[in-house]
């Protein structure tokens, strides 16, 4: 009895160690940066629904994808209705998506989102120690947390974040 226990555990602890690998190796195909060892998703100050200060901390039980973007960068533009459809196929299911502008004035973030027909979770004006954070080198840079609050990958420059292998990857990041 004890013999097969152990030999379940093995199998066990083989199957998580493939299933992780391979969500990395998919990652990384895609073209994302995916860190040897995932570290916390630090906490930073935002501004959510006009003027109230929020600390915006990944939240663990829950996968998270962080978007950095402003609404005159062609490329985060691009990628929008993507994470739109990204967001509305996955948001019941444990996902959350964070978009965050980068210091433009609300009423003309919110005009480009009316505009687009744009329903996502927005903040704005991070403060100055997001950059060093999360090393933004431009945008739109986005970071997928997993469900234990770490950076899984991270990726800069527009992506089709509806793809069904990124699609398929974060559903089994949110069964982790």
């Amino acid at each position: 009895m004890n013999r097969s226990k152990f030999l379940i555990l093995i199998l066990l602890l083989l199957f998580t160690g493939l299933w992780s690998e391979a969500d990395t190796s998919r990652l990384k195909s895609l073209g994302f940066s995916v860190p040897e060892i995932r570290t916390e998703a630090l906490p930073f100050h935002v501004i959510k629904n006009q003027q109230i200060e929020k600390t915006l901390i990944p939240e663990p039980g829950n996968v998270i994808l962080i978007n950095f973007w402003a609404s005159w960068c062609p490329p985060c533009g691009g990628e929008m209705p993507s994470l739109q459809r990204l967001y509305e196929k996955l948001k019941d299911s444990g996902f959350q998506l964070a978009t965050v502008n980068m210091n433009e004035e609300i009423p003309t973030v919110q005009d480009y989102l009316r505009s687009e027909s744009l329903d996502i979770p927005v903040y704005y004006f991070p403060d100055k120690g997001v950059l060093k954070v999360y090393t933004l080198r431009g945008i739109p840079a986005s970071y997928l947390i997993d469900k234990k609050g770490r950076v899984a990958a991270a990726y800069t420059g527009s992506f089709q974040w509806d793809n069904p292998e990124l699609v398929r990857t974060i559903e089994e990041l949110l069964n982790e």
